[in-house]
């Protein structure tokens, strides 16, 4: 799987490593919130769009306003697609890593980086495969009670902090992290 050696994954986590509660993001962080979007949005060539892969429920979850991510071509993950879910240029419907890997290869001339956000299931693979490059992190210095969790994995000792940023937002305490493989 030699496209996926350079895929870059985006989460935040509160301070149990949670990443969900009830199908929503349990915190209010507007800076938080502009990092990802323009880190996933920006590209360095205007010809080129960025490729973001969620599972189905962390896509479905995403307020439909929102949906799918404008300017990214959106790659949602399934096992369980029904066959109604339609596929379109910004938005393709796949059941498998193989099936994303084929999906990169068809518009790897558009594309410039792929980003993994989620949820728990697909943060696993890409770490425990070893696909990832970059990590951009937002640790939270707050329990949220989470319902979903980022995965536990032995992957920090890969990575190296390149860049922190401290902030307070909304009387919350977080980090902006980025780490690369070392």
């Amino acid at each position: 799987m030699s496209l996926f050696r350079n895929l870059k994954l985006m989460t935040a986590i509160d301070s149990e490593g949670g990443i969900g509660k009830d199908c929503a993001v349990p915190w209010n962080l507007p800076t938080d919130l502009s990092w990802l979007e323009m880190s996933t949005l920006l590209t360095t060539e205007p010809n080129k769009r960025n490729a973001v892969i969620f599972g189905r429920r962390t896509y479905f979850s995403i307020p439909e306003s929102n949906r799918p991510y404008k300017g990214r071509l959106n790659i949602v993950l399934s096992g369980s697609l029904t066959g109604e879910e339609q596929s379109t240029n910004d938005v393709v419907f796949v059941r498998n890593w193989a099936e994303i890997e084929r999906t990169i290869a068809k518009f790897s001339h558009e594309l410039e980086n792929v980003w993994v956000l989620g949820g728990s299931e697909v943060y696993s693979y890409a770490l425990d495969k070893d696909l990832v490059e970059e990590v951009r992190i937002t640790e939270i210095q707050r329990d949220f009670a989470c319902d979903v969790f980022f995965p536990r994995l032995e992957w920090r000792h890969r990575f190296t902090i390149a860049q922190t940023k401290r902030m307070n937002e909304n009387g919350v305490d977080y980090s902006m992290n980025i780490l690369l493989r070392r």
